[in-house]
């Protein structure tokens, strides 16, 4: 027993712990999260969102309120990936991180808007429901669309 007291948490222990708190619903603080585990984290979304999506996007909500800007900027960059799997889930997500009161989670926010809005089964609605909501809702929406011209996604959007 005394052994395991001593053996050194790592970061993918963390890591794992929050993904299934996360996934349980248990109560987790996601503030505490140390810098590292949170590197990982977003660096490794490329195959999370693979291999556990569920638990993966429950992380992403909580640390959508995160009170660090650049962990909020980080979510909604991460909220990218899941645009096929959760279309409705990552744009209530992406519409909490549009109204952010920081510039950089908000350009991070229409980046994934950028690559919600041509897979949204009715980009159209999709759109419109976007002019409904506040200002900087609307200014990211409005960032996402010259994104989505200058890259050519689509020339009517």
């Amino acid at each position: 027993m005394l052994g395991l007291a001593r053996k050194k948490i790592t970061t993918e222990d963390v890591l794992a712990g929050a993904l299934l708190a996360a996934e349980l619903g248990e109560p987790g603080a996601t503030d505490r999260l140390p810098n590292d585990v949170l590197r990982e984290f977003f660096s490794s979304l490329a195959e999370l969102h693979v291999s556990v999506p569920y638990a993966t996007l429950k992380l992403l909500a909580r640390l959508a309120s995160d009170g660090r800007t650049d962990v909020r900027a980080e979510t909604a960059r991460g909220l990218g990936w899941f645009v096929e799997e959760y279309p409705e889930r990552i744009e209530e997500l992406l519409l909490l991180l549009a109204c952010d009161s920081s510039r950089k989670v908000r350009a991070a926010a229409a980046e994934s808007l950028a690559d919600l809005i041509p897979r949204a089964n009715d980009p159209w609605e999709l759109i419109e429901q976007w002019n409904t909501h506040p200002d900087r809702a609307r200014e990211v929406l409005a960032t996402a669309r010259r994104s989505l011209r200058s890259e050519e996604h689509t020339s009517e959007l």
